[in-house]
């Protein structure tokens, strides 16, 4: 059973492996204009109505125990359990003309996204199977997942005319690599007191990219988006106020005509064999006897095309306090589209300990999870910058409550 509902969930979002901060980071690197290059990396997960304990042990344990079960089934939403992930592996760089006030830049990355969307009653039937429902109607509607992973080549450019103000913009070209997309609006199962009746009713859809071709960077689908923000600072309280706003991946992808659909809007009934004979069963039903209508109707509505879809693109804004030395605060919030994400707005305070190094702790509520936590360290030197970040550290804390493991690292060499 464990099996089943990791394969199930594998099916719903895409075939592949969100704290809620982009990992992606401004394009700012001081306040005079210089070349860069960056190594950014990160990958978030969250959830605040799955958990740590119940993932670990589906995962790690040879056996989920009836206790854990429980627990995870007691504590689900009736109607929505969400979950999300984002990986990113970008190599970000700029080019300053004639040490002026403009930079190219340029970006490479290689982007994965999961989300999903799992009812209780659906967690109940994956994971526990159907006999208890004998005799009974579950609904199970509302089942959703979108994944897909795709690769990036980007060419901008920057303009810092002061200073404290720089703006950025970079046009995108989009790899398609694998995606998948999966919707259940309305689904209900019947089981019979014998179980040997089983009906059901499904309506939704299913999209998944060329199952033949697979592996990093292949190519199922093309498209192209933007990047563009600006950071700019300014005096207040006796420091310096950074301010900075970016949106990211504002664009779509192309799947191509390889990509298989399935619209599904029907009813299916299963009835008992009867077998008078159990002794001779083999002679009693050839092969041309017993169809699977089931796959034959579903057969007969898959069909491949092109899809347009939506990156999972973000927009985030930052207010952060700058000192030489001392307590620091801000906040910040961040939306996302086409990824299942609610508001995330949060708190940061730190301190920095002088003008190369700080720490700062955040504090934010939203986006898959509820109340989340974490920390991070920066190191800044003339040509050098280096900083860290663990998210969701409610969720290493409180593994029976929370899910989620974060981390970012952001590598910069200014030249």
């Amino acid at each position: 059973m464990r099996l089943a509902f990791l394969i199930s969930l594998v099916q719903i979002v895409g075939l592949q492996i969100h704290a809620q901060k982009p990992v992606s980071q401004n394009w700012w690197k001081g306040s005079e204009a210089t070349s860069f290059v960056s190594l950014n990396a990160g990958l978030n997960a969250n959830s605040a109505d799955f958990s740590n304990r119940f993932l670990s042990e589906l995962i790690f344990s040879d056996q989920l125990s009836q206790e854990v079960l429980n627990d995870e089934l007691k504590g689900l939403s009736q109607t929505e359990n969400v979950m999300g992930l984002d990986y990113e592996l970008a190599l970000q760089g700029g080019w300053n003309i004639k040490s002026g006030a403009h930079t190219l830049l340029f970006k490479a990355a290689d982007v994965a996204h999961v989300n999903a969307s799992v009812p209780k009653n659906a967690a109940r039937l994956i994971l526990t199977g159907n006999k208890s429902f004998a005799g009974d109607t579950l609904d199970f509607s509302g089942l959703n997942g979108l994944g897909m992973r795709f690769q990036q080549l980007a060419v901008g450019w920057q303009f810092q005319p002061t200073p404290s103000t720089a703006f950025f913009a970079l046009i995108c070209f989009v790899n398609g690599e694998q995606y998948a997309d999966a919707k259940v609006d309305r689904s209900w199962l019947y089981t019979s007191v014998l179980g040997d009746t089983l009906s059901t009713s499904l309506k939704g859809g299913l999209f998944i990219s060329d199952t033949g071709n697979v592996g990093f960077a292949t190519h199922n689908g093309a498209g192209a988006s933007l990047d563009f923000g600006f950071h700019t600072e300014f005096q207040g309280e006796g420091s310096i106020w950074q301010f900075d706003f970016a949106v990211n991946n504002l664009g779509l992808v192309q799947w191509n005509k390889k990509t298989i659909g399935y619209n599904f809007d029907t009813n299916y009934t299963w009835t008992g064999i009867e077998i008078p004979d159990i002794t001779n069963i083999n002679e009693q039903f050839a092969d041309n006897v017993l169809t699977d209508s089931l796959g034959g109707g579903v057969n007969e509505n898959i069909r491949k095309q092109t899809r347009n879809e939506w990156l999972p693109g973000y927009v985030a804004a930052e207010l952060l306090q700058r000192r030489d030395a001392g307590f620091e605060t801000g906040g910040g919030w961040v939306l996302r589209w086409n990824a299942n994400f609610d508001p995330y707005v949060y708190l940061k305070n730190g301190y920095r300990f002088n003008e190369h190094i700080a720490t700062h702790l955040s504090v934010g509520y939203g986006g898959y999870g509820t109340v989340q936590v974490g920390l991070s360290g920066i190191f800044e030197w003339s040509h050098f910058m280096a900083k860290a970040e663990v998210r969701n550290i409610e969720a290493l804390a409180l593994p029976g409550r929370f899910a989620g493991g974060s981390g970012i690292i952001n590598l910069s060499y200014m030249f």
